[in-house]
């Protein structure tokens, strides 16, 4: 959570160069799409980044994504 910028998206990064698949949840869509386009650029081919919208505090949205995070790893 919290991918779009700070501490999440230099998470995200670390964690993609390393190869790990990434779902990144953030309410900043700019701020995701830019982290996705940056951890990618020193990940291994075929490392997967998916990103969503959600606002953590409701758990509907908590829900969603990690419905959207399963069916897309």
């Amino acid at each position: 959570t919290g991918g779009g910028s700070g501490i999440g998206r230099a998470l995200c990064g670390q964690l993609a160069s390393a190869g790990v698949h990434v779902a990144a949840c953030d309410v900043d869509d700019d701020g995701m799409a830019g982290t996705r386009t940056l951890a990618l650029e020193g990940a291994p081919a075929g490392t997967r980044f998916t990103t969503f919208h959600a606002d953590v505090s409701r758990e509907a949205d908590v829900l969603a994504f990690r419905d959207a995070t399963l069916a897309a790893h």
